[in-house]
């Protein structure tokens, strides 16, 4: 598979289903770039539950359903599951940085799976950890040249 390789963090998906003006045409172009493919995207299964959790809490199966298809189908988007040498990973990293657990267990899935990015619009993420740079959607573009 060619591309950057990069972990993609919930708000980047959350962005584009709800059309979130600020980081809308940033966080599609991340997706666009997917599916070009231009970057090679790790998905935590964390990132799935809870981009799922909010269709479901808003009784939107159907979209839930196509959502998992699309990324299931995309042979372009690597889905990662929460491992033991994860769930290790993400306790060393929550402790040295103090991050929230769901933030470290995606930057430790971003450590394992040796992306070389984590794009994401949360200011939270150290901007390099582990050889890990964190970017926003709105720098991908910089990086893609």
């Amino acid at each position: 598979m060619s591309g950057i390789r990069a972990c993609i963090d919930t708000n980047v998906f959350l962005n584009v289903l709800n059309k979130e003006a600020t980081h809308y045409s940033y966080s599609k172009e991340v997706l666009l770039s997917v599916e070009k493919g231009n970057l090679e995207a790790v998905i935590p299964t964390l990132v799935i539950s809870e981009v799922l959790t909010g269709f479901y809490l808003e009784n939107r199966n159907s979209d839930a359903e196509q959502f998992l298809s699309a990324v299931i189908a995309d042979k372009r988007m690597i889905t990662v599951p929460l491992t033991l040498d994860i769930a290790i990973t993400s306790a060393k990293v929550r402790a040295n940085t103090g991050l929230k657990l769901h933030d470290s267990m995606i930057l430790a899935t971003a450590i394992k799976s040796r992306a070389r990015f984590l794009i994401s619009n949360d200011d939270r993420f150290p901007k390099s950890y582990e050889g890990v740079s964190t970017i926003k959607s709105t720098d991908v573009l910089e990086i893609l040249k």
